[in-house]
């Protein structure tokens, strides 16, 4: 059984620490190959960076399904492990492949069959050249879609072991082949977007080999995936039901609701789309180290949570979660001198320039101080077994604030991109404060059921 050594005043600091290298590394290397490959991207065709973003947060819709049914199965698997029962982990290991490669391959044929359509309804004031474009993107993305839960399950399950190393390893390669086949593709061979496709293809075929390798080296989970006489446990599948159904509920509603955010966003053209885009590349390194923190404080709270100790799982979290926020402050100060020289990789076009800068200084001086809580915390909170109340949080403010916020700065006002990032902060502010007060209140519920005990 996991437990607290209580008698190490060390104990955290080395677990938190053991954990968050390799998660870093892992985070770390998959954004900065993930930007050079943009950069590829982007120099040969400026119109891929939209084809990218925009197409992929409508195939992302259904994509929540099997989403759900990873980031479930990981956080009870956590569970499990902390209370030191095997038997229940290899059976949420069996059941959350199975039925996530169903759900996934499902999925992936409905999009191949729609995405024309879909598009054309969704982005109308869209180019022909950006349809041309999406659609054949759409389609090899959805091809890959199985493939993508069998990895994203795979490194859930290593983390839930505390195996981060084997989760980093997973995620360097693939980068790696990654970039390598879009410099060959669409540098060498000059295929453009059918290049890209071809990078996508080979890569995660290359994932597959590897996540398939590495599972036969855990001897822990050795046999489930093939342990087809228990295809679904009942018991497993309920348990992940009850998470995945609310974790579903939420990605699918945000999905949806990002896709009306961008079709305001690219209703204003491709000036304020590419600008946009490119300022989220940007700011997606300032957020490896916090988000790298968010999954370990999911990864300790689970296994505290697990092994019953529920105060320590909350406090931990909160620490991780104030680390995560000086440390992505610093991150922030540092990155701004430099702002504009690394916007210029991406273009020379002085007005998509000013607008990513633009958004991009509005966010390293406020996010920083918002992002933490509103993501590091609340992946605390969703370790230690609490999925409804991030996911009702995150729903609301999607839906009651956000969509008519940014309709009303960016649609009405003609805010453009600085009016949606403006808006976007004022969202994470109000997930900081709801995951704050959860943080106090369960704290007090935890203290005074220790008194009455003790007592």
């Amino acid at each position: 059984m996991f437990t607290r050594q209580k008698r190490v005043p060390n104990v955290d600091f080395i677990l938190v620490i053991t954990l968050f290298l390799p998660i870093f590394a892992e985070q770390f290397s998959s954004v900065f190959l993930t930007l050079v490959s943009t950069l590829i991207s982007s120099n040969i065709d400026t119109n891929i960076i939209n084809v990218t973003s925009l197409v992929s947060s409508v195939i992302s819709l259904p994509s929540a399904i099997y989403s759900a049914v990873a980031s479930g199965g990981a956080i009870l698997m956590s569970h499990a492990m902390g209370a030191g029962d095997t038997p229940r982990a290899r059976r949420l290991f069996t059941t959350s492949m199975h039925l996530g490669l169903v759900i996934a391959s499902f999925i992936s044929l409905a999009i191949i069959l729609t995405s024309s359509p879909l598009l054309h309804a969704v982005y109308p004031a869209m180019s022909e050249e950006f349809f041309a474009a999406g659609e054949i993107y759409a389609v090899f993305a959805a091809l890959c879609f199985p493939i993508n839960f069998y990895q994203t399950n795979t490194i859930g399950i290593m983390r839930s072991c505390l195996n981060t190393k084997g989760a980093f390893l997973i995620s360097l390669s693939v980068s790696v082949v990654d970039l390598l086949m879009r410099a060959l593709f669409m540098i060498v061979f000059d295929f453009k977007i059918l290049g890209l496709c071809f990078a996508i293809i080979i890569s995660k075929l290359f994932s597959l080999a590897v996540c398939s390798f590495i599972i036969k080296k855990i001897g822990l989970f050795k046999g489930c995936i093939t342990d087809f006489k228990n295809f679904i446990s009942r018991d497993a599948f309920r348990s992940i039901l009850s998470y995945g159904a609310v974790m579903c509920g939420e990605t699918f509603f945000l999905s949806c609701g990002g896709v009306i955010l961008n079709k305001i966003l690219a209703d204003m053209g491709d000036l304020q789309v590419t600008g946009a885009n490119i300022a989220v590349s940007m700011e997606s390194l300032l957020t490896v180290v916090p988000n790298s923190l968010a999954l370990v404080a999911q990864l300790v709270a689970g296994r505290y949570k697990g092994a019953g100790e529920n105060r320590h799982a909350l406090v931990l979290s909160m620490r991780i979660t104030l680390v995560a926020m000086a440390l992505h402050f610093v991150a922030a100060l540092i990155s701004f001198p430099v702002a504009e020289q690394y916007a210029r990789c991406y273009t020379n076009d002085d007005d998509v320039i000013a607008v990513t800068l633009a958004v991009y200084k509005l966010y390293i001086f406020t996010m920083p101080f918002v992002w933490a809580f509103g993501n590091s915390l609340s992946a605390g909170i969703r370790g230690y077994g609490n999925v409804r109340q991030p996911a009702l949080t995150i729903i609301i403010c999607m839906w009651a604030f956000k969509i008519p916020a940014t309709y009303y700065f960016c649609e009405v006002l003609g805010g453009g991109a600085v009016a949606k990032t403006a808006v976007n902060i004022a969202e994470t502010g109000i997930y900081a404060i709801s995951f704050l007060s959860y943080y106090f209140i369960e704290l007090s519920r935890i203290k005074k059921r220790e008194l009455i005990k003790n007592n």
